[in-house]
């Protein structure tokens, strides 16, 4: 992983996603404090256990439950990957590349696909776009939940500037964005969500900024 010595020797640009990560997300925060209250609630303090050794396992707790969250959304985005690079795909996550190819031609027809496109903006940022079609931009998010949890989600406004950001950075003109929910509990279970030019161009000002 760089750092700023790295960056100001190689004049590395910082990726959308550390800019965006500069704002505050209430989202988050909240998602945070309902895993400390879950964790609270399945680790009971022990006899005679101190206050502080409880919390610190509830943290621990509550770190593990996001870390393996991230863990599995990033293997099964691998896969995703893998699919679209002719690459082979674990068994345990075919289900999951399955939905995934299934809705995506059921939502943007025939594209061809490119995975991992990496892409700079003379803004002074860089990024990879997840796919990128004939027409399409589209960015994959894991989830938890079965199809009718995801069907029930809708986009932030960090997705529209990742996406908007992307697309600037891709020099080509989009027709299409979205953001792809796919399950990490429920394998083949998957969303497409898309955002319109008008939330694109309002991402890209917020982006900016």
């Amino acid at each position: 992983k760089p750092t700023l010595k790295h960056a100001r020797t190689l004049q590395l640009a910082p990726g959308v996603t550390t800019i965006i990560k500069c704002a505050d997300k209430p989202q988050l925060a909240v998602w945070l404090q309902q895993q400390a209250i879950l964790a609270a609630l399945t680790l009971p303090r022990l006899d005679s256990e101190p206050e502080t050794s409880w919390l610190a396992r509830v943290m621990q707790d509550m770190k593990e439950t996001g870390k393996k969250a991230a863990e599995e959304g990033t293997r099964i985005h691998a896969a995703i990957q893998s699919h679209y690079e002719d690459l082979p795909v674990p068994a345990d996550y075919e289900p999951h590349v399955e939905g995934v190819e299934r809705h995506l031609l059921e939502v943007c027809g025939k594209q061809e696909w490119r995975s991992e496109v990496a892409c700079v903006n003379m803004l002074g940022y860089g990024t990879k776009a997840d796919l990128v079609g004939d027409s399409w931009l589209v960015d994959f998010k894991g989830k938890d939940g079965d199809q009718a949890t995801l069907d029930a989600l809708d986009t932030y406004d960090e997705h529209a500037m990742q996406l908007a950001a992307t697309a600037a950075a891709l020099g080509k003109d989009i027709a299409h964005a979205g953001i792809m929910f796919v399950s990490r509990t429920h394998p083949g279970a998957c969303r497409m969500v898309g955002i319109d030019n008008n939330e694109l161009a309002r991402g890209m000002d917020m982006f900016r900024a």
